[in-house]
């Protein structure tokens, strides 16, 4: 339920419900007369689940409904760049309308604005939500210093889900209420290991746990044995952490944007989605790092993992002979490859790691930001590898490579998958930005004929799309770039 004020130079979407609540209010709004046959308690239990602001304009439009916005289950209060006077109405009208709720519950209040001078006050409405049994509370602040956010406030029975961003709490050893607790986020937050013992200790439903631009924890402890349902656990640009240690029997996925750190696994067996988008690290040689952690990970089913990760786990020269690492991801079903920030990978590397994959149907693989060149380590070491490479691919049915600039290497790799993958179904090549087909008709039908010539596949097609009209060709189930989690 939303109440947003925006300035007129930049508007910023509403969290995620909104949409579904202006659909809901079209759809009352468009209902047939049946509503003047219906007791007025019925009528205002519905309209409860409306926005305010919507809840506010029925009553406008009929008397009979004027005071049902005081009802409103979920509260959505957002203002963004705005001026001061803009902000002093803002809140003003924020502090009537809690103040004036009279429902006899509110299910979500989401605060999203710069809190500086307006703590006591937000107290208040905290105390007011917490009264009427809240079960989400989603507090997106920003300002100079974070909001100080009494432990009171939110260690409360009625929650499930809780979001904070860029707030301070005191955490005692062990909390007393969220024991309904099944979803937290934190974000921009200072995160001690204190803090997720006193969460896994006392949240025995906990089910997500997300931590996003946060400081502070250096190694992160997830021991989730209790938490029968907890299945996410997300952890992005955490910078001081050096090691993430995971022992939770019912994680199914597992999402990391960061530095490369050191990774321990006891008890993951459920695990089955994992993105691993490791950034590039100075000062340091990763590749170990990473190749131990393969062996934790062989069982999963859906994978996405950055160019860093891929290097760490390409073909090395040992006694002068390349040689292949040995790990099998031996259920995988879908992999996707992110290119960018990538040093030296081949197209030989990347069809190394795709034949560590015998299950694998479905690949992506984003070149957008990334060119494969020949350097003397392809030259001297791989390219006569590759053209003597004949790998097993019998369950790969479909290949996407986006960011195709129809460069020579591009097609090696395109030609690689034409001509090994048995069953292939279909190879999407989607060219980079501003590349106009209309400009490229030429090199998409010498292309098209090449990787016709080395077709194994009798059923496969071919299809090229212009980047921006991309609409239908399948997504990968990792669909959001990790860059964007931020």
């Amino acid at each position: 339920m939303t109440m947003s004020i925006f300035s007129e130079k930049r508007r910023r979407i509403p969290f995620h419900s909104y949409n579904h609540c202006r659909d809901a209010y079209r759809n009352v709004a468009t209902l047939p007369p049946v509503l003047p046959h219906l007791p007025d308690e019925l009528v205002e239990h519905i309209f409860s689940f409306l926005p305010v602001k919507y809840a506010r304009e029925l009553g406008v439009v009929a008397k009979r409904f004027r005071k049902t916005w005081v009802l409103s289950r979920n509260l959505c209060f957002e203002l963004i760049f705005v001026r001061d006077d803009e902000l002093s109405r803002f809140i003003t009208f924020v502090d009537r309308i809690i103040k004036s709720h009279s429902g006899p519950k509110i299910d979500s209040l989401r605060l999203n604005f710069d809190p500086f001078e307006r703590e006591g006050l937000i107290c208040e409405w905290l105390k007011v939500a917490i009264e009427k049994g809240v079960e989400e509370l989603d507090l997106d602040f920003f300002t100079d210093v974070p909001f100080q956010l009494p432990l009171e406030l939110i260690d409360v029975e009625s929650l499930k889900t809780l979001k904070l961003t860029f707030c301070q709490v005191s955490y005692p050893p062990k909390l007393s209420g969220l024991t309904r607790l099944s979803t937290i986020v934190l974000r921009r937050m200072y995160v001690n290991s204190r803090l997720i013992d006193a969460l896994f200790s006392t949240c025995f439903l906990l089910g997500a746990l997300d931590l996003i631009n946060c400081i502070g924890i250096e190694r992160l402890k997830v021991f989730a044995l209790e938490q029968k349902g907890f299945r996410t656990l997300k952890v992005v640009s955490c910078k001081d952490i050096v090691e993430i240690e995971i022992d939770s029997p019912s994680l199914r996925a597992f999402q990391y944007y960061g530095g490369v750190c050191f990774f321990k696994f006891t008890d993951i067996c459920n695990l089955k989605d994992v993105i691993l988008y490791a950034t590039p690290s100075r000062g340091f040689a990763p590749p170990l790092m990473l190749r131990k952690l393969v062996d934790h990970l062989s069982h999963i089913y859906v994978l996405t993992i950055s160019a860093t990760v891929l290097e760490a786990l390409s073909p090395r020269i040992v006694d002068g002979t390349l040689h292949e690492l040995q790990y099998c991801f031996q259920n995988l079903k879908e992999l996707q490859f992110y290119m960018e920030g990538a040093s030296f990978c081949s197209v030989y590397d990347t069809v190394t790691f795709v034949h560590h994959c015998p299950r694998l149907e479905n690949l992506f693989i984003d070149i957008s930001e990334y060119r494969f060149q020949g350097k003397h380590f392809w030259e001297l070491h791989q390219r006569l590898n590759f053209q003597l490479f004949r790998p097993s691919l019998p369950s790969l049915k479909y290949v996407k490579l986006t960011g195709y600039k129809f460069d020579s290497y591009e097609l090696k790799l395109a030609r690689f998958f034409m001509a090994e993958a048995v069953n292939l179904e279909k190879l999407v090549l989607v060219t980079a930005k501003g590349i106009r087909h209309r400009s490229f008709r030429a090199e998409i039908q010498a292309h098209r004929l090449f990787l016709r010539h080395w077709q194994a596949s009798e059923i496969a097609r071919i299809e090229f799309f212009e980047c921006l009209k991309d609409m239908i060709s399948p997504r990968p189930q990792h669909s959001i770039h990790p860059k964007l989690w931020h």
